[in-house]
């Protein structure tokens, strides 16, 4: 597995550093250490303009992720914990042959327009928030981790995107929109 986070930036928190920390040992606990984290690729901040923090869209975009897919060809899995780039529809990572091209799981990103990728195994898992959740920040988490998942998360793939979408209205991009 590899997985894509945000970028280094000098002067940030270790809150950043010890999230990353949590969610690589979450992993390697969860698949009982029959997954191989193969690396972290951060994005790459652009300098700062003026004094202005770097916009998103400058770090990630459709060729940034085909350069990161090229240079780890050893990865079967790639974990996105930012989303997919603005322009995704212009990654060639659609046009991989399927047995070459990683499968994909995509964290704290957008999935209006990811109902047909999904369905069609291109993006193989999305984590959402869940928009029916009552989660309060004040509240305890749930001390079984399965229970604090599903209380504000949605875990969407091809077997469950049809009812999700149908308990979910405007989740998902709907031709009769136009």
């Amino acid at each position: 597995m590899l997985l894509i986070a945000g970028p280094k930036i000098a002067g940030s928190n270790a809150y950043a550093d010890d999230r990353l920390d949590t969610i690589r040992d979450a992993l390697k606990d969860a698949f009982a250490n029959r997954l191989t984290i193969v690396g972290t690729v951060h994005l790459e901040a652009p300098e700062d303009q003026d004094g202005m923090p770097p916009m998103f869209e400058t770090m990630f975009t459709a060729e940034a992720f085909d350069e990161i897919v090229a240079d780890n060809p050893e990865a079967t899995l790639i974990l996105s914990l930012v989303g997919l780039p603005m322009n995704w529809k212009e990654m060639e990572f659609w046009l991989m042959e399927d047995a070459k091209r990683p499968k994909l799981v995509v964290s704290n990103g957008q999935v209006y327009e990811l109902y047909d990728p999904i369905i069609q195994d291109y993006v193989n898992a999305v984590v959402h928030y869940n928009p029916s959740s009552e989660y309060n920040f004040q509240d305890s988490v749930p001390s079984d981790v399965t229970e604090a998942f599903k209380k504000r998360y949605l875990l969407i793939d091809a077997d469950n995107i049809a009812k999700i979408a149908s308990e979910n209205e405007g989740m998902f991009y709907s031709p009769a929109e136009e």
